[in-house]
């Protein structure tokens, strides 16, 4: 088959979509020819892409108009995009058995244009509420019974394919070793922190210092490992202050982290994506609200008991001046005040890795028989 995926990544779109996507490709490069599409944004991740397969690259002269509002992530219109991405695979003779598209800026109007170009879409959302014209729809975020969400806004011969068997990851969480999270484990030891692949609004900082803050006032040898991703511009200050901080390593655009969640007895991080990844490494999580998208998968998380919601940093959330803990600058004071009580409380962390092995089981994955059914 031939495989074409339509993905971008920058520091305000972020990087989750195109490692999933990546993950997504792994499971079927093997006999089949697989093409990416994506756009040169600020901080993107091409050349990651570059690595391994064939991808094209987008010209985009003006990324001033791009920022939080996912319309703004094409930096263009959606018709002037799709026919850039029509002309790539009208020049490069491709013939496309399935286009994945991962992008919270493409539609049913992007889809409807392509369709004719290529034999079947297949389309990874996160939302419910987006209209698209596609064969299949993949949404890790949602439950079987929230399909209902797409009736009317998805073309009826769509398939949907949702919830925790349809998990895009890196192939390398299946060979993991688990063992280590059934040690006797009598205190908080290691915490692994990683706020995503760009954390915009420099999160990673604050948590730093909190996290330092607690070490010292609490006389605690807790180990911190610092994963800061490639489309974080602020790693080189992040770097230098850790360099001057005892008990934290960075670790700056790892291809796999799984081994590091692994390590950790707790983890503090955005949602999205890497809450999958916490969940199958059995890491219970902190977990800080920084973008509205991931509001989408946040309830599941803290249902399941596998983590603890600390709250929402997002401009939106900072400009209402709301008393509520999930907004403004509270969400400092969660995070401090639920590393105290798990400090404290280890046996809920016990409890929390047990919860998070109930949650998901990776081996009844079927994304790698998706296409070929």
């Amino acid at each position: 088959m031939n495989i074409l995926f339509r993905v971008d990544s920058s520091n305000i779109i972020g990087t989750g979509h195109i490692y999933r996507c990546l993950h997504f490709a792994e499971l079927y490069s093997k006999n089949n020819n697989i093409f990416f599409i994506s756009k040169k944004h600020s901080f993107n991740l091409n050349e990651k892409i570059m690595k391994k397969y064939t991808c094209y690259e987008l010209e985009l002269k003006n990324t001033n108009n791009i920022n939080l509002n996912i319309d703004t992530w094409l930096g263009e219109s959606q018709i002037n995009d799709v026919n850039k991405s029509i002309s790539v695979i009208k020049e490069n003779n491709l013939n496309i058995d399935w286009l994945i598209i991962d992008h919270y800026g493409i539609d049913e109007l992007w889809e409807s244009e392509i369709k004719k170009y290529v034999k079947n879409i297949c389309v990874i959302d996160d939302y419910t509420t987006r209209k698209h014209n596609c064969n299949i729809l993949i949404n890790q975020q949602i439950t079987n019974k929230e399909i209902i969400k797409y009736k009317n806004i998805i073309n009826n011969d769509c398939k949907i394919f949702c919830g925790n068997d349809y998990l895009l990851l890196n192939p390398l969480y299946y060979t993991l070793n688990l063992n280590i999270k059934y040690s006797n484990k009598n205190e908080l030891k290691r915490i692994n922190i990683f706020m995503g692949g760009s954390d915009i609004y420099n999160i990673t900082d604050t948590i730093i210092d909190i996290c330092y803050k607690f070490n010292k006032n609490n006389n605690s040898n807790i180990i911190f490992d610092v994963i800061i991703g490639k489309s974080n511009k602020n790693y080189e200050q992040i770097k230098e202050k850790i360099n001057k901080l005892e008990n934290f390593t960075i670790y700056y655009d790892l291809n796999f982290i799984g081994e590091l969640l692994v390590k950790a007895d707790l983890a503090i991080g955005a949602p999205g994506t890497t809450s999958f990844e916490r969940v199958i490494t059995q890491t219970p999580t902190l977990m800080i609200c920084l973008a509205d998208n991931q509001k989408t998968v946040i309830q599941k998380f803290i249902d399941a008991k596998t983590s603890i919601y600390c709250g929402s940093v997002d401009n939106n959330d900072n400009n209402n001046n709301n008393d509520n803990d999930d907004y403004n600058d509270n969400y400092k004071k969660n995070v401090l005040d639920n590393l105290t009580y798990l400090y404290h409380n280890n046996h809920i962390i016990k409890e929390m890795t047990y919860n998070c092995k109930k949650f998901v089981n990776i081996d009844n994955n079927k994304i790698k028989v998706l296409l070929n059914g």
